[in-house]
């Protein structure tokens, strides 16, 4: 749990602070929410992510306190209502939904795997190795194509699937500023999550086929390589042309109502009382 804490908690944490903040407004508040970013970031500290796996380090224990308090921020939000709208369709629904259905299909035998289980059905079993034993370049000995525990593929599956989800709140945050770092953030958390997924199940569902040798290289932690560029450009190339548009419409109605109960009267606005309506009335 204190792995999962730090990744993809951590990562996943971070993406709801900007809503947090535009929900709850003050300097009590931004001031929490550094705080909780600047632990929750602490995922990305040398040595808090290791090269080949995911485990518990004592490095996580500041992203774990990070996670706790943006969750409580995000209750506090939720707490406060807001303008509440009906779930309707937004623009890239479509895409977004296809994505995440390839998405969690792959991720079939990580899931599988979380429980220490293997996919018994026919079909499945026959597309995807899960606990069959096979070679792997580069290692000795047999082993098990997709060993039991949880799988960074999955968790950069669900990085994706947050960034997907997020995206969809991108017009409705309120100040421009939150839009766009959100978007920033929820182009790199695609990229990343993708760049994750797709390592590990070219790994473990290709190389360890015998279709081909070459693997590609990990990119959990990061590294000054062409990996992370190709990350990096990808994640630039998704603000460009999804994300970064839906950033630019600020749609109507979305003021939070803890701003709206704080906000200002309007310059020469008049209080109507109960005299007033009645000499209103009473007007022919």
């Amino acid at each position: 749990m204190l792995g999962f804490a730090g990744f993809p908690a951590g990562l996943i944490a971070l993406a709801f602070l900007p809503l947090v903040v535009d929900r709850l407004r003050g300097a009590l508040v931004r001031n929490w929410a550094l705080i909780a970013a600047s632990l929750a970031a602490t995922v990305f500290v040398p040595g808090a992510l290791g090269d080949e796996r995911i485990d518990a380090r004592p490095a996580n224990v500041f992203a774990a306190a990070g996670v706790g308090l943006v969750l409580c921020l995000t209750i506090a939000a939720a707490r406060t209502g807001g303008s509440s709208s009906p779930w309707r369709r937004e623009p890239g629904d479509r895409v977004r939904l296809l994505l995440a259905a390839v998405l969690l299909f792959c991720a079939l035998p990580w899931i599988a795997a979380g429980w220490d289980l293997s996919l018994p059905l026919p079909g499945l079993r026959s597309l995807f190795l899960t606990d069959q034993l096979r070679l792997q370049p580069g290692v000795p000995g047999v082993h098990q194509a997709v060993h039991a525990g949880f799988h960074h593929g999955w968790a950069g599956v669900m990085l994706a699937l947050t960034a997907l989800l997020l995206s969809r709140a991108l017009p409705y945050l309120g100040r421009p500023r939150l839009r766009h770092a959100l978007a920033l953030y929820l182009s790199f958390l695609l990229a990343y999550g993708l760049a994750n997924a797709v390592q590990d199940f070219q790994l473990e569902q290709i190389v360890k086929r015998g279709l081909m040798t070459y693997q590609l290289p990990m990119v959990l932690a990061p590294a000054p390589n062409w990996a992370w560029a190709l990350i990096l450009l990808a994640a630039a190339a998704i603000y460009a042309l999804a994300f970064g548009p839906l950033a630019q419409v600020a749609l109507p109605g979305c003021r939070p109502s803890s701003e709206a109960a704080t906000a200002p009267p309007v310059v020469g606005a008049r209080r109507e009382t109960r005299g007033n309506r009645l000499l209103r009335q009473r007007q022919p």
